[in-house]
């Protein structure tokens, strides 16, 4: 059983976002930046890219997680641990390593992750925006559900095979958190999970095409 209610999460999400004003306003610029990084990558972009999802996963597992959700649920502070790492494995790969390179492809992996990517960016808030309200909204960097979707996307759009163990943190929160929105009745975060069988029938499916197309 979850120990609280939708209604309980939606006013925690209220009073965070009230909380990180006008942080939404740089979330927006820093998504439509990625965004446009993404179509059209420059030197240097795909540091950036990794830079943008690791800032998101670090905010959102040490200030969400930890300092909010957690009063609703003291597995947060866990879940802010796993979030961490998550940051820190972009950092390692994408950052440190310049191993991800995001410039994907004419495959249906890569058009997959663009769908995926605009729909954590912009449908998936305007949805929540019909199903809630203004003050609940979550936003892709500050709030784990568009920004999970977001990252699986963009992980999808990597060159070379999409990279597994970047893979992990976010489908395996996809299952957890859908299972969250199932029973808390929260229909339109139902997304999430979707997203995550999407990717990972996309991930194992590109390298066989690739294999297939090198025959």
């Amino acid at each position: 059983m979850i120990p609280y209610s939708a209604e309980a999460l939606l006013e925690v999400l209220a009073v965070y976002n009230q909380t990180v004003w006008p942080g939404q306003l740089t979330a927006l610029f820093l998504s439509a930046l990625l965004l446009g990084l993404l179509l059209f990558p420059r030197k240097g972009s795909n540091r950036v890219i990794s830079g943008f999802l690791a800032l998101g996963w670090l905010w959102t597992g040490l200030i969400f997680m930890d300092l909010h959700l957690i009063q609703l649920n003291w597995a947060a502070r866990y879940f802010g641990i796993v979030f961490g790492i998550q940051g820190l494995l972009l950092i390692w790969s994408g950052l440190i390593k310049d191993r991800l390179r995001f410039h994907g492809d004419k495959s249906a992996a890569s058009w997959t992750g663009l769908f995926l990517v605009v729909f954590a960016l912009i449908i998936y808030p305007l949805g929540a925006l019909l199903a809630h309200d203004l003050a609940s909204v979550q936003l892709a960097g500050l709030a784990p559900t568009p920004l999970t979707i977001l990252t699986m996307g963009v992980l999808l759009l990597c060159s070379d095979r999409t990279p597994v163990h970047q893979l992990v943190i976010p489908v395996v929160w996809s299952s957890a958190d859908g299972a969250t929105a199932w029973n808390l009745g929260l229909w339109w975060d139902l997304s999430l999970p979707a997203a995550g069988l999407a990717t990972i029938f996309f991930s194992i499916a590109r390298p066989r095409r690739a294999q297939e197309s090198g025959d």
